[in-house]
């Protein structure tokens, strides 16, 4: 969905299955992902927030915004400076 809408996926992290702070229904444990992505427009957001809202395996999601430094942070993460 990310690339075909024209932006493109920096990094995809799956950092596996973790229990819940908090119960959500019946399930007390999920599966953790962090996508980091660049999208030219605002409207790549609400594509994917409604496709994500409607997925009903998803239990919660968070979508933020980074600033450069926090594009900067995560690089030097990835590459092992911190």
């Amino acid at each position: 969905m990310i690339a075909a809408s024209g932006g493109t996926v920096v990094h995809l992290e799956e950092t596996g299955l973790r229990e819940l702070a908090y119960s959500i229904g019946k399930y007390a444990s999920g599966v953790y992902y962090t996508i980091e992505f660049m999208a030219s427009d605002g409207a790549l957001i609400d594509k994917m927030e409604l496709a994500m809202r409607r997925d009903e395996r998803l239990l919660r999601y968070l979508t933020v915004h980074l600033d450069k430094y926090g594009v900067k942070y995560n690089q030097d993460k990835r590459d092992g400076k911190i």
